[in-house]
């Protein structure tokens, strides 16, 4: 039985990737014979919609990242200004606002990870589901979904 990989372009850089995520046009040799050209062209279609949703996470997660970083920056500097402007005010906003503000940050940050969870599961759900759908169709094909992990470090 042959094996081929089929990789996924894009993937490098996290949020800050401008490439989108898609799999690789390139149709492994060992396949021809069992797939024509244009029904790989329909299942890399198929997958490329299945993997869109990861792309719409990565916008979000980078704009979101940018005005967190902005909004803590004003949650820092704003109460350090209105208590130096004004010593003689008292210290409730400026308190307040030093503590409580970081931590609506915090917790807008976990839940935009938990949405990114989500939504990369889901996506993924539906490649899984691409690929099951092609392997029903090619009974001399199976396709399936691997992930390769890096570890860094010792």
């Amino acid at each position: 039985m042959t094996n081929c990989r089929i990789d996924l372009t894009g993937q490098q850089g996290g949020a800050c990737a401008s490439d989108p995520i898609r799999i690789s046009r390139v149709q492994p040799a060992a396949m021809a014979n069992y797939m024509s050209s244009a029904a790989w062209t329909s299942f890399c279609d198929k997958v490329d919609d299945a993997l869109k949703p990861l792309d719409q996470v990565r916008r979000i997660s980078r704009l979101t990242f940018v005005a967190f970083f902005a909004l803590f920056l004003v949650f820092m500097i704003l109460p350090i200004l209105t208590i130096s402007s004004d010593p003689s005010s008292g210290m409730n906003f400026p308190f307040i606002g030093f503590i409580i503000g970081p931590l609506l940050l915090m917790a807008g940050m976990i839940g935009m990870q938990c949405y990114a969870k989500q939504k990369s599961t889901n996506a993924l759900k539906g490649l899984e589901a691409v690929c099951e759908d092609i392997s029903k169709q090619y009974s001399q094909l199976s396709f399936h979904v691997r992930f390769d992990y890096i570890l860094y470090g010792r």
